[in-house]
């Protein structure tokens, strides 16, 4: 009875200690393309995996792909967002994303945008990406549809002008020293720091020798133009009597003629066409109030708003 007890508690122990392992384990991120469904080959998963991880680093926007053999007759976009919400997915304290989610049995697919996507990835924008992305997975030509879809949502970020996370770090690595030039430190530092003096010197550009008749030559040139310049304005101060006429009757005498009858008339036209560029309305930041910033939302399951959009293929 003993050994049955003491069995029953190192079971519980155990269990207990890998429950508490597990809570404790940090969440790690899923990956940017989960292809339950086994539409790609690995070759073309990695290629798209590393396209989608370096679109979501450069530009702090998560970005996910992710098919399923079947959905079991849920809605395509409950069934995106509540992936969204409960995988993982999402980039930052607003969980900023976008996700593709694709079912073979149901033939459906889904959008859905959550945090700063939703206003980035407006309703327009949404179709344009879906639109394109149809033509090559309606065909079952899946690499072709989520490279496109890919190549479209960095499109935007780009033109958006999100937030980047390459920069440019300062360099802590050269010493004092270096910027006195004695860059090398210990025991033969010296001798070295001697030994680069003296090639400094050896290489010295020489001196250039002085031409007197070279400076006199110069030195005439520029009095010459100093004294043109200040008799030139002399003459032309002394010409007040000059003014421009805005008529020609004031280069006449006066009561010289009579004038008896005055008329303009009109000779030459002249036409420039010129093209009105209209703004490619892919390229509208949100925000300026046309129809192109619409992002309808809703709420998920879990009490998050998202925007997306769905369908069939």
């Amino acid at each position: 009875m003993k050994r049955l007890w003491l069995a029953v508690m190192l079971v519980l122990t155990l269990g207990f200690g890998t429950v508490t392992v597990m809570a404790q384990e940090p969440g790690t991120h899923p990956k940017h393309i989960t292809d339950d469904a086994k539409l790609l080959s690995y070759t073309e998963v990695s290629d798209l995996e590393t396209k989608a991880e370096k679109i979501a680093g450069q530009y702090g926007m998560d970005i996910a792909v992710v098919t399923r053999e079947s959905i079991y007759g849920a809605d395509a976009q409950k069934a995106a967002d509540d992936i969204f919400d409960t995988e993982g997915y999402g980039t930052g304290e607003e969980k900023d994303g976008i996700l593709l989610l694709v079912s073979m049995k149901e033939r459906d697919w889904s959008l859905t945008t959550h945090g700063a996507a939703i206003d980035l990835f407006t309703d327009y924008r949404l179709d344009e990406i879906s639109g394109r992305m149809l033509t090559y997975l309606s065909e079952d030509e899946y690499y072709d549809a989520f490279d496109t879809y890919l190549h479209d949502v960095e499109f935007y970020l780009q033109d958006n002008g999100t937030k980047s996370s390459e920069g440019l770090q300062e360099s802590t690595a050269a010493p004092e020293a270096a910027k006195s030039g004695n860059s090398v430190t210990g025991a033969d530092g010296a001798l070295k720091g001697s030994m680069t003096e003296a090639a400094e010197q050896e290489t010295a550009a020489p001196e250039k020798e002085v031409n007197p008749w070279l400076n006199m030559a110069k030195m005439s040139v520029t009095v010459g133009i100093i004294v043109t310049a200040i008799y030139i304005a002399v003459q032309m101060s002394r010409m007040k009597n000059v003014r421009r006429q805005e008529q020609a009757d004031g280069y006449m005498k006066k009561e010289s003629y009579e004038l008896t009858k005055k008329q303009d008339i009109f000779l030459y036209s002249r036409t420039v066409e010129r093209e009105i560029k209209k703004e490619d309305p892919r390229r509208t930041n949100p925000g300026q109030g046309n129809r192109y910033d619409r992002s309808t939302t809703h709420v998920s399951r879990s009490g998050e708003r998202h925007g997306g959009k769905k369908g069939k293929f």
